[in-house]
């Protein structure tokens, strides 16, 4: 009778084990992109492990030409946009969210913006990022103070 208390009990430890590593998030690897979708278009970003994500990539719903990039996919907060994310997409409108401090080389050139917010969070702007898209067309901009 003892033993068969003995398996029962070890049995539903198991079967408990086995029910909360149900709940635990899958591990997440930088080399692997994970995807987020929205309205505008299909992001792809990397998870940087402290709370905060990285945008790698946009691929815009056709006719899309003005867009709010997340400020949070799946919990993580957007800070970077990586290198060539939204390079030529045919946007007319940016808008760039708060948590941003980081835009990558290229992540918006040969786009005909009209419209551009940068956040004051922003401390490093790469190399060409804005290159061919401004091209005498930009009407309204908010830059940080």
């Amino acid at each position: 009778m003892k033993r068969k208390r003995k398996l029962s009990k070890i049995a539903a430890i198991f079967m408990i084990t086995a029910m909360l590593m149900q709940l635990l998030p899958a591990a997440v690897y930088a080399d692997d992109p994970l995807t987020y979708i929205d309205g505008s278009g299909t992001y792809e970003y990397e998870n940087n492990g402290d709370g905060t994500a990285t945008i790698t990539y946009f691929a815009p719903v056709a006719g899309v030409t003005e867009i709010t990039v997340p400020d949070a996919v799946y919990g993580l907060d957007v800070t970077v946009i990586g290198d060539y994310v939204f390079y030529s997409k045919g946007l007319n409108s940016i808008t760039i969210p708060a948590r941003v401090e980081e835009i990558g080389e290229y992540s918006f050139a040969e786009n005909n913006l009209t419209s551009l917010t940068i956040p004051h969070g922003v401390t490093s702007i790469g190399e060409g990022a804005f290159c061919s898209s401004v091209n005498g067309h930009l009407i309204q901009t908010s830059l940080p103070k």
